[in-house]
Parts: structure tokens; sequence; C-alpha cells
């Protein structure tokens, strides 16, 4: 028994017990509050944390699914004008429970049944978050409120980086990977250009040094595939995105200037330079050929010839992943963690959900978040707060489906992505768009965008 599952089963029931106890009060006494605390704690915690749970309970409850049950109770409990039913979660939530049925049909053992589940568990999440904020934030002072606290759950969490990683290996060139982190979505922020509320860059002193934060946390988390997406996503993200009404393209990279400037100075006086160097020597092995489960050709391979070996339309299973430790072979069985667990996101989509969950998963989502984020964008007189979510949105959709080539998917962990997409959602739906964002200008005739009539400007 290792020492992080001693500590996950010994201090359980106390992190449990103290998320259910706060989190239970601020649904009683203010369910936007708690909602809010779910959103911090799940955003703000490592994923050792995330994972506590007690032996009575097992892994069937553990502090993030604490986080989720608060979070819920409050979306009940809020009073709301009209209650949102997103596409996407409605779109999502079907193809996740095809790939689960799917997955219940290689059931063999009570070990099948229990990862069929966790799969679903884990891809629910984005779903869900979508709903859920889509049906909370609907005004710009819940948008400020959110926004807020993100970004101080991703401080939190790139604090938490450092500390750990510096602990466990010291300052070297080998600094310790903990890129579960990235689920506090900082990279996020660091691509928007700046990273707390306002019209320009307030307290910019203050706000560089959050980015800092931000991009030390990058580079220390040595993960290739983040590095290839943010810089990937630069050129789409500020030469086509961003433009619009208002100068967003430069007064956002502006921001995003003195914090590599400044970023990589320190890197290199306290003498971690050698971080850099090796973090870009990552790079070449990246595309290299092989054999082995490390090689994304040999995972590409496998994973295409899995695929079309099952059916090729709804995929092989939620979870399944070809020459896994429960599969006994290429093509003898289902369900592991074998040769592109984590890896090639959209081979993933194909092997696990088909082509429909590919379409889905891979096209149609990023597609549909984006022209609803960019719409939002586009209005003239927006509030900063809603110009900031909608930013931050596009770059979300913009760079995680780069990174998924590589490493990842919209199956996994995503927290973020989902709580921005419910933001956005719910600023644009036909609904909760009437004076929730204010404007000084008249009403233009309705325009059709993403299956949804927006009556008003926003």
């Amino acid at each position: 028994m290792d020492l992080a599952f001693e500590i996950n089963m010994a201090y359980g029931w106390i992190a449990i017990g103290l998320v259910l106890s706060i989190g239970l009060i601020l649904v009683l006494i203010r369910p936007y509050w708690a909602f809010l605390f779910g959103i911090f704690v799940i955003t703000a915690t490592s994923l050792n944390v995330g994972i506590m749970r007690t032996e009575e309970l097992g892994a069937y409850f553990n502090v993030m699914d604490a986080c989720t049950l608060v979070i819920i109770l409050a979306a009940l409990l809020e009073k709301k004008r009209t209650l949102l039913l997103p596409a996407p979660f409605v779109i999502l939530f079907a193809v996740l429970i095809m790939g689960y049925l799917n997955s219940l049909f290689h059931v063999r053992t009570y070990e099948y049944f229990y990862h069929s589940l966790q799969g679903l568990r884990m891809g629910i999440n984005l779903p869900l978050l979508i709903f859920l904020t889509a049906n909370l934030v609907q005004d710009k002072d819940k948008v400020r409120s959110l926004l807020l606290t993100l970004v101080l759950a991703a401080i939190v969490a790139e604090a938490q980086h450092l500390f750990m990683a510096v602990a466990a290996k010291g300052v070297s060139e080998d600094l310790v990977r903990t890129g579960q982190f990235y689920r506090s979505g900082s990279d996020l922020w660091l691509l928007a250009g700046f990273y707390v509320v306002g019209g320009s860059i307030p307290r910019r002193r203050v706000q560089i040094a959050i980015g800092v934060l931000f991009l030390a946390g990058f580079i220390a988390s040595q993960t290739r595939s983040m590095g290839l997406a943010f810089i990937g996503a630069l050129v789409p993200y500020y030469r086509w995105f961003l433009k619009g009404p208002q100068a967003y393209r430069w007064q956002r990279f502006k921001g995003l200037i003195p914090v590599c400037i400044i970023g990589l100075i320190m890197f290199a006086v306290v003498g971690l330079s050698a971080v850099i160097s090796g973090y870009a020597e990552r790079y070449v092995k990246t595309v290299e050929t092989g054999e082995g489960n490390e090689s994304r050709w040999n995972a590409l391979r496998v994973e295409i010839e899995a695929w079309l070996d099952g059916n090729p339309l709804i995929g092989r299973g939620l979870t399944f992943y070809a020459g896994g430790k429960f599969r006994g072979g290429l093509h003898g069985g289902f369900q592991g963690f074998g040769i592109a667990f984590g890896h090639l996101g959209y081979v993933t989509y194909l092997s696990q959900l088909g082509l429909i969950g590919f379409l889905v998963y891979a096209f149609w989502l990023p597609l549909v978040i984006i022209s609803r984020a960019r719409l939002l964008l586009q209005q003239p007189h927006a509030p900063p707060e809603v110009v900031h979510l909608a930013a931050v949105t596009g770059a979300c959709f913009i760079y995680y489906p780069l990174m998924f080539f590589f490493s990842g998917s919209f199956l996994v962990g995503c927290y973020v992505p989902g709580i921005l997409t419910g933001g956005v959602w719910g600023l644009t739906s036909l609904k909760s768009a009437d004076s929730r964002v204010p404007t000084v200008e008249p009403a233009v005739p309705p325009k059709k965008i993403a299956g949804t009539i927006i009556s008003k400007p926003l």
C-alpha cells in the first residue's frame, strides 16, 4: 500500500466532512456561494486531494463527488428566472450513455463493471457542469464572481504545483511533472492575455505576478502537448477570435509579453534555465517512432486497428483502450490502461465512441462553443466581465482541441471547459439574453446562432 493511498484513507473522512459541512451550510443560506465553493475546491485541489475517500465508502464517493453534490444542491435551491437545457448537455450526455451501454456488453466481472462506471463518472463532468453553470450564471455580476473564483482557484493550484514539484525533486532539470494541476485552467488565463476582470489591465503588477506564477507552473509541468497547443493557439486566437469592434487583440497580447519576458528572466536568475532547455529537448521525442507505449505513432497505429476491428460507428465502449492490462492482447478483451491511455484524444474518441463520438467531441462541441463565445465578444457594449468570459472560453476551445492531438480528451477531468461553456450558454440563450447583459444600443433584428435565436444585443 503506497503512501498516497494511506493518506487518502486516513484523512478521507475529514476532507469529505469539511466539504459537505461547509457546502451544505452555504446551500441553505447562500446557494450561489455554495456553487462557487464547490467550483473552487474542484479546480484548486490536486488529484490526490480530489480522490480522498474512506474505506467504508470505497471509490464510489470521494472529495470530488462531495463537491459535485454541493453544486447540484446549490443549483436546485438557487432562484432562477428560467430553466435552460443546453444542447451540449443533451448531446454529450446521450453519447456518453451510448458508450456506457456499449461498455456493459463486455462486462464479465465486477472489475469490468466498476471501470465502465468510472468512465461514465469521469466523462459526465463536462455536460453536467455545462447544465448547472448555464442555469446559475445568467447575469454579469455572477459572471464576475465566477471568474474571480476560477482565477483564485488557479492561483492556489499553481502554488501547490510549484511547492510539490520542488519538495519532491528539488530544483533541477528533472523537475517533477504534476500535470494534474492543469485542471485549474491556469494555462487558459495565460493564453487569454490577462487574468482578473477589468476593461484594460487593472493592477498591472499583481496581474503580471499572477501570470509569472502560471508561466512557471506551465513550464514546470514539462508537458509537451500543453506547450505545443499553446503555441499553436496563439495565431488563431489573437489574429481571428479576438478580432472585433474593440481592440481586444493588442489589449490582451500586451499582457502576455511582459509575463513571458519577466518569467524567463526569473527562471535564469534562480538557476532554472536547465528546466527550459530540458523542456525543449522533450519536444523532439513527441513524434519519434517506435513500438513502445511512449510512441504516439505506435499508439495511433494500434488504436486505429482496434477501432476498425470493432464497431466503427459506435466504438468499442466508453473505457476501451487497446493493449490494456485486461485485454490479453490486441483483440482479446476489454478495458485497460495500455497503449494510448491519456494520449491522442481524437483516436480515443474513435476507439471508445466511434464516428458518432468523434464528430460530436472533436468537431461539433468546439465549433458551437467558439461560435457562441465569439458572438458574445462581438457585442460592442458588453461589460468587461462578459468580454473576459467570452475571451477565456474562446481560448479554451481553441487550445484544448489542439492539445488533444497529443494528450487528453474531453472524456476525462474537464471541469473548467464545462464551467466556461455553461456561463457562455447562459448569457447567449434566448430566455436569458433579455436584460441580463445591459447595453446602451437599441435592439437589433434577431440573429440565429448555434441553434438559438438571440433577440437583443448582448
